[in-house]
């Protein structure tokens, strides 16, 4: 089968955003009075389904709110990287002419093109090829492949978790899956 057009998440598949996360959480929870969790904790909170709020309970936080608004405050101010062969498969896939997109979990779209432009990943994206997803990738996914007019069948979707492998399948693309840091 011919792929007709390539999509990607963006954390963790293309942009490492792990470390800056780590920081900015440590940060705004020992700036609350908390007991902030150590990396190999933080990477099984990222990976799992409690939310941020009830982790900040769990390690002590005074301020919640406070907390996570330094958190974000930190976090979308942070310097990002490129995960390490990321900008290859960007460049291959664009000498081939295949349209690109990209389809996050983050709400913030402001936040997405800073860690893409801090990375240098912007460049290979234009403005109509970044989403955001609020709940699910599939509607978006699909939403991208009526965008660009192709089969989501013929679609390669790149992520770095379970649920991107279970929404681009929900949109009947192909799934590739990143292993990574978290």
């Amino acid at each position: 089968m011919k792929v007709e057009a390539v999509m990607f998440d963006c954390d963790g598949t293309l942009v490492d955003a792990l470390w800056a996360a780590y920081k900015a959480e440590v940060k705004a929870i020992y700036s609350f009075g908390g007991n902030p969790p150590t990396m190999e904790q933080f990477k099984r909170i990222v990976i799992g389904k409690a939310t941020w709020h009830d982790k900040y309970v769990e390690y002590g936080v005074k301020d919640i709110p406070s907390a996570l608004n330094m958190f974000y405050d930190i976090y979308h101010n942070a310097n990002f990287e490129m995960i390490p062969g990321a900008a290859d498969i960007l460049e291959r896939v664009k000498l081939k002419d295949l349209p690109l997109a990209l389809v996050s979990h983050d709400k913030n779209r402001e936040g997405i093109v800073k860690r893409l432009k801090s990375s240098g990943a912007y460049e290979f994206f234009t403005e109509e090829e970044i989403s955001c997803a609020t709940d699910s990738k599939t509607p978006v996914i699909l939403a991208q492949c009526k965008r660009i007019g192709v089969n989501p069948k013929k679609v390669i979707f790149t992520g770095d978790s379970a649920k991107d492998v279970r929404e681009s399948n929900g949109a009947e693309c192909m799934s590739v899956a990143v292993v990574n840091k978290y």
